[in-house]
């Protein structure tokens, strides 16, 4: 798998590295995966409800309603161009 990552994420791998956190920054990645599939199986995480999806959704800013329709329009499309 190949993943796009930011300066400051990148940063924090080779942080994680020099501190002994893996042998490269793929292992990392790989053992911070490991943690979040465990706290998923620990906590026994459930869908949202529609009632707090739409509690959510109250909640936001015009811009931050704009930034969500901005980034669902972009998953759309990248997700028709997988198809």
């Amino acid at each position: 798998m190949n993943a796009i990552v930011t300066l400051e994420q990148s940063d924090l791998l080779n942080d994680l590295l020099r501190a002994g956190r893996g042998r490269n920054k793929s292992e990392s990645i790989q053992h911070g995966w490991e943690l979040v599939r465990a706290e998923v199986a620990r906590e026994q995480l459930a869908p949202v409800s529609a009632a707090e999806q739409a509690r959510m959704y109250a909640d936001m800013t015009a811009e931050d309603l704009e930034a969500d329709a901005r980034l669902s329009a972009v998953s759309a499309a990248n997700h028709r161009g997988a198809a």
